[in-house]
């Protein structure tokens, strides 16, 4: 589809798609439009059918695609791949999506799921008042709209994958007091499921209670799952742990081990049996993606550039988004170009990694600086003093910028 044509078909509907994107020559770019559609029908489908929200979709809520850029990152706490807000319209309200391209791009959001996610949130508030809605605590909003986009095995296993400590479930601590993080999400949502199978009315009447009725939400919870507060806690997490515990015994003490092997010096060749092992054992484990990801690095560790590569690639290929590493993973293939005598191509994919990580606050000067250091030497000056300016512009004072300046002017 042509940038006119998107234009225009975007005129009748609300939703926006910039067409300046840099992003506007992907394949994915050309079909983004008929896949937000499609997505966005079975959402208002989905809710309907889950909350019995009785939702008519009238255009009131309005999605945004654009690029989240580096400077922008710097407005949204990091990860956010979509972000909900409350706009006036004239004299209406209505609700506003704006969805984040380097995710698309970097595939760590997945469309159908993250319109679904967001869209429950977004009738959830056109279905309310400001004051009724913020007055809900994060983990039921949350909670249902992960529960509806059916989201908790999925994210429950990439925060399988973060844990160290004795027990990998200990992120399972309770629904109140909490930061409001990602980590939090799976337990959120594990406790609305827990509600929705008390019985077949028990998710839609604690919505009816909660939005329509604008009963506390407490009150409503303890009607609609008919136990009391302290009840609904204790089963809850009772039923998350018994969800999540054959899960997490599929590898937990294999990865620690294999992780203590690759973090002592000189044992990468050890830590890469070690991971390999456990992927055979567990194909299908949380904690095999990560694995793929170690494996790669103590492959480069050991100056195998060659297999580092291509397993670094299977792991962007098939494990994205299931493990916190998917930068990393980018950042390294980069650092191996380097590494490797490759300036010209190591410079392109430190570019690639600007552009579609531009949340990564704590590599992206050194991103930069990298990328001036591999075009003075593949030859490329003029590129290299385009880049250097970028780096001053956004980071003046840091570190990178200077080293970089140097290496310029050698």
């Amino acid at each position: 589809m042509c940038v006119l044509a998107l234009v225009v078909l975007l005129a009748q509907q609300p939703i926006r798609i910039d067409a300046d994107s840099i992003y506007h020559d992907r394949d994915w770019f050309e079909t983004l439009v008929q896949d937000v559609e499609q997505a966005r029908l079975g959402a208002v489908e989905r809710i309907n059918k889950a909350l019995d929200a009785r939702y008519e979709d009238k255009g009131t809520i309005e999605y945004h695609f654009r690029d989240l850029t580096e400077e922008g990152a710097r407005k949204r706490p990091a990860g956010t791949h979509a972000f909900r807000s409350t706009r006036k319209r004239g004299d209406r309200e209505v609700q506003l999506v704006e969805f984040y391209l380097e995710y698309l791009e970097n595939r760590q959001m997945r469309l159908a799921e993250e319109v679904l996610h967001e869209m429950t949130h977004a009738v959830m508030r056109e279905q309310m008042d400001r004051e009724s809605y913020i007055a809900i605590p994060e983990w039921v909003r949350e909670g249902l709209a992960v529960h509806v986009a059916a989201q908790a095995e999925h994210l429950a296993r990439y925060v399988l994958t973060k844990q160290r400590g004795e027990d990998p479930l200990a992120f399972l601590d309770g629904l109140v007091d909490k930061k409001e993080e990602y980590d939090n999400y799976p337990e959120y949502g594990l406790a609305i499921g827990y509600l929705a199978g008390r019985s077949d009315a028990a998710l839609p009447t604690f919505y009816d209670l909660l939005v329509r009725q604008k009963r506390p939400w407490k009150e409503a919870l303890e009607e609609a799952s008919a136990q009391t507060w302290e009840e609904f806690q204790a089963g809850a997490l009772a039923q998350a742990q018994e969800a999540l515990g054959p899960l997490s015994k599929q590898g937990y003490a294999e990865f620690l081990a294999a992780t203590k092997l690759y973090r002592t010096e000189g044992k990468a060749d050890e830590s890469e049996r070690a991971f390999i092992a456990l992927v055979e054992a567990f194909p299908e484990g949380p904690w095999t993606p990560a694995s793929r990801y170690f494996i790669g690095r103590a492959q480069m560790i050991q100056g195998h550039y060659d297999q580092a590569r291509q397993m670094l690639r299977l792991y962007l290929d098939v494990d994205v988004g299931k493990a916190p590493y998917d930068d990393d993973a980018r950042w390294y293939e980069a650092e191996i170009e380097q590494k490797d005598g490759a300036p010209r191509e190591a410079a392109a994919r430190y570019a690639r990694f600007i552009r579609d990580f531009p949340h990564v606050a704590s590599r992206l000067p050194e991103a930069h600086a990298r990328r001036v250091e591999c075009l003075v030497k593949g030859g490329d000056r003029q590129g290299a003093e385009e880049e250097l300016t970028l780096l001053e512009k956004l980071y003046p004072d840091h570190a990178a910028a200077k080293r970089a300046r140097k290496a310029l002017e050698k």
